[in-house]
């Protein structure tokens, strides 16, 4: 007897290829499943997320330098003189500044991206 008949003989719901078959109502309930998980997370993701501020002042700081010049942006300057830069990659802080740009200068407008992430 090889493996695919013992399959079939011992787990009558399992196919040869070892998947579970699963009707329609089983299939509806998970996905309901899944998307109310989705939406709980997005909720406690962006609740309250301007009560938080800056987050991180120093970054904060390199934002809003970053919005200054486009030296300062390619750079990642903390300073308005584009002097000193920060030590993180620079596509995170792009991307901030460009929320920050699109909807003004908060602690919202900064943090938005880490919670969309």
């Amino acid at each position: 007897m090889d493996i695919a008949e013992r399959i079939d003989r011992d787990q009558p719901g399992v196919t040869p290829d070892h998947r579970p078959q699963v009707d329609a109502g089983t299939r509806r309930w998970h996905l309901m499943a899944l998307g109310t998980i989705f939406l709980l997370s997005a909720l406690l993701e962006f609740w309250r997320l301007n009560q938080s501020g800056y987050g991180n002042t120093y970054y904060a700081a390199a934002v809003k330098s970053m919005l200054m010049s486009w030296h300062n942006f390619f750079f990642v300057s903390f300073d308005p003189g584009g002097f000193v830069t920060v030590d993180k990659q620079p596509l995170g802080f792009w991307i901030q500044t460009a929320s920050a740009k699109l909807f003004g200068f908060s602690g919202f407008s900064i943090l938005l991206p880490e919670a969309l992430a």
